[in-house]
């Protein structure tokens, strides 16, 4: 048993050194973590940072383009609609001349007709008026010729019926 005792503090030293070994490697494992957790921790900063800038730079990229862009846009589409007014005026403009030579053209031949029908009713009026006084005259010459070939009739006739009675 001897033996026992001799061999027992050997491996209890052996143990002890051996234990202290593994506590000085965890330790300095430990150790190790923290400094690598704390080049993480201020890596991780870091990253934070430029991402938050980045991101900050691609809104305000984006913002500036959105901006750009609508004021493009909405460049074209007042241009666009201009454009179009303009092309509707044109096309009233041009509609409307037509409308007016239309117009005029009418205008013309109705003065035409009517300047047509000023004379028709003018010469109407004269050559009614012409054979109004004709025939009032006719009726007068008539009258009187009639009057007188009743007188004469009757002179004939008193003559004849003086004679009748005469015999």
């Amino acid at each position: 048993m001897l033996e026992l005792d001799v061999i027992k503090p050997e491996r209890f030293s052996v143990s002890v050194e051996h234990t202290v070994d593994i506590s000085k490697y965890i330790n300095e494992f430990f150790d190790m973590l923290m400094k690598e957790s704390k080049e993480l921790a201020s890596h991780a900063v870091q990253v934070d940072g430029k991402q938050t800038n980045n991101i900050d730079e691609f809104k305000k990229a984006y913002e500036e383009h959105s901006k750009s862009d609508a004021q493009k846009l909405i460049a074209e589409v007042t241009s666009l609609v201009s454009n179009h007014i303009c092309h509707q005026k044109e096309m009233v403009d041009a509609r409307l001349a037509t409308i007016r030579e239309t117009t005029a053209g009418g205008k013309k031949v109705l003065e035409q007709h009517v300047s047509s029908v000023d004379r028709i009713t003018s010469n109407a009026k004269r050559k009614w008026h012409d054979f109004y006084m004709q025939a009032e005259n006719d009726a007068k010459e008539n009258a009187v010729f009639a009057a007188a070939k009743h007188c004469c009739f009757e002179s004939v006739l008193q003559k004849l019926l003086m004679l009748l009675n005469r015999l």
